[in-house]
């Protein structure tokens, strides 16, 4: 079990040098100097990679300690690295975050337990292992429960993301969506023909049982491979949520790029980011009062981040071009995903409103 651990530990670390380098937009021979990887601490990714090492080591602790504890230390180590995955990333962060962090912990969280239990079944199963079949029928109670609340967690997230039904084949993330939820059906299938079917023969002994149990959970393996990669996909594309938020607030005839409104106690902050693509971006941000008027703030702040690639906020200060009409030019945006923008306008010197937006950039 440590050997799995130690790649899973390797990997998380790995991960902190390319978020930092995609972040800089570095080639890959950057790796090798220092900038990456500390730029990587210095994103949302440092702390998620602080909770894998901290849950992997604390799982790892569990398999070396006595009987007695080793199942309490191993779940909590395991918890906390999957804790990991809910402080950052595109559904971490989607509102309502007190729904969408949590199920995306225990989503995680859920899958592991799956997974992580088919590889000794397995084994044991092609050792044609006496403790194969109780094993296996402990595995077939527990995993009813923890299907169940991987469906539960998954609705909620594609829930959030997902407006209408039409969205799953007219946007991008739509189509990559439907596909892993095919996926996933191909694996609830293949699970329920194991617990309905298999795992009884195996228990009455019929003969080839061991062998096409073997053959189905490999099958489940190589399904969750897939469905992991898919759900990366999903990452780089824009929610249809963010696309419904944009499309309701650009007026007729704005220009290309992203158009967005957003309010705060009697203001209104309309968005204007040009050409809304990696690279250099224009901005330009119209402050209106109530009765839409020009609205002078004393100062006005951009704080830019992206959460799914790891990518800190940074601060940008606003130029005044007219009353009530803001302007920064030349915003470096290195990659293409969902950005959430926040403006700070400070009304008086006791008040400061607060502007939160995504931003998808393509």
């Amino acid at each position: 079990m440590l050997v799995p651990v130690a790649v899973a530990a390797v990997a998380a670390i790995a991960s902190l040098g390319i978020e930092g380098g995609l972040a800089a937009a570095a080639p890959l021979a950057a790796l090798a100097a220092p900038g990456p990887w500390l730029a990587g601490l210095r994103t949302g990714l440092g702390l998620s990679t602080a909770l894998m090492l901290a849950g992997l080591a604390i799982f790892a602790l569990g398999f070396a300690w006595g009987a007695a504890p080793r199942r309490s230390v191993v779940l909590i180590g395991a918890a906390i690295a999957a804790a990991g995955y809910a402080v950052s990333g595109h559904v971490a962060i989607a509102p309502p975050r007190w729904l969408t962090a949590p199920a995306l912990w225990l989503h995680v969280l859920c899958v592991a337990f799956w997974a992580g239990s088919l590889v000794p079944l397995f084994r044991l199963l092609r050792a044609q292992d006496e403790r194969a079949v109780p094993a296996i029928e402990r595995f077939s109670r527990r995993a009813v429960g923890v299907v169940a609340l991987i469906v539960l967690a998954g609705t909620a997230m594609a829930a959030v993301q997902v407006t209408q039904l039409a969205d799953f084949v007219a946007t991008d993330y739509g189509t990559r969506l439907a596909l892993k939820l095919a996926l996933v059906v191909a694996l609830l299938a293949v699970a329920a023909c194991n617990r309905l079917a298999l795992t009884p023969a195996l228990r009455r002994g019929r003969p080839r049982a061991a062998l096409w149990l073997r053959r189905s959970i490999a099958l489940e393996l190589a399904l969750m491979a897939a469905i992991v990669v898919t759900a990366a996909l999903l990452g780089q594309a824009t929610p249809p949520r963010a696309l419904a938020e944009q499309a309701r607030a650009r007026p007729a005839g704005a220009p290309e790029g992203y158009f967005v409104a957003v309010a705060d106690l009697g203001l209104n902050a309309y968005i204007a980011l040009d050409p809304a693509r990696p690279g250099l971006n224009r901005l330009r941000l119209d402050l209106m009062d109530g009765r839409d008027a020009p609205f002078a703030a004393k100062a006005l702040t951009l704080s830019i981040a992206n959460s799914a690639l790891g990518i800190e906020p940074s601060e940008h200060e606003l130029r005044a071009a007219a009353p009530g009409v803001y302007e920064l030019d030349a915003i470096p945006i290195p990659a293409a995903g969902l950005w959430t923008f926040q403006v700070g306008a400070l009304v008086s010197d006791f008040d400061k409103r607060v502007f939160t937006t995504e931003v998808p950039i393509e």
